[in-house]
């Protein structure tokens, strides 16, 4: 299932799959090893930039600490607009200094900005999910496909559901697959 020859351009020049809006949904750093954690970041850049040369022009981030935050990074690096969907206001509060002020600097550079509301709750954190689904082409999972429960796992399902092409960057097998739909969706 690895594809990671089928983001890149082929030799005349024409992209051969293209979604102008990606997203991310991934673990937090904390469910995460050193070498994950490093081969996640790794892939997001490598992914940001080849989608960007395939014509991705935007990036969404849900502005949490781990994959959403590599990837917003990443979308920068990549010269691609990001926009942040943010579950609600205070999603940083509780973070050290130093990722706060990450977190403002990346809200500062996000060209679209959507608060899902005003307070935190567990339902605030999937509708957020379900925006970014509704505003994405395609989705990137920094995933462990072992772990079946959690945003991420429901995060991953609800694309599926959908139809939607996912990039699974793969925390288990340390590898990173693209998913395409078999059948049309609607979208």
């Amino acid at each position: 299932m690895d594809d990671r020859a089928g983001l890149a351009p082929d030799p005349d020049g024409a992209a051969l799959v293209t979604f102008e809006r990606v997203m991310v949904t991934g673990h937090r750093p904390q469910y995460m090893s050193t070498f994950q954690a490093a081969f996640a970041t790794s892939e997001l850049e490598r992914l940001a930039a080849k989608l960007a040369a395939a014509g991705t022009r935007v990036g969404i981030s849900g502005m949490a600490l781990g994959a959403d935050r590599w990837w917003a990074d990443a979308v920068i690096a990549a010269g691609l607009d990001l926009w942040s969907f943010i579950p609600f206001p205070q999603q940083a509060a509780r973070w050290r200094e130093v990722d706060r002020a990450h977190w403002q600097y990346l809200r500062g550079r996000a060209v679209h900005e959507h608060v899902t509301s005003l307070s935190y709750s567990v339902p605030a954190l999937h509708q957020r999910n379900d925006d970014m689904l509704d505003a994405a082409d395609a989705v990137i999972a920094v995933w462990s496909p072992s772990k079946t429960t959690g945003g991420t796992a429901s995060c991953v399902q609800k694309a599926m559901r959908r139809g939607m092409p996912i990039i699974i960057v793969d925390l288990d097998a340390m590898e990173t697959s693209m998913r395409m739909p078999t059948t049309a969706s609607g979208r």
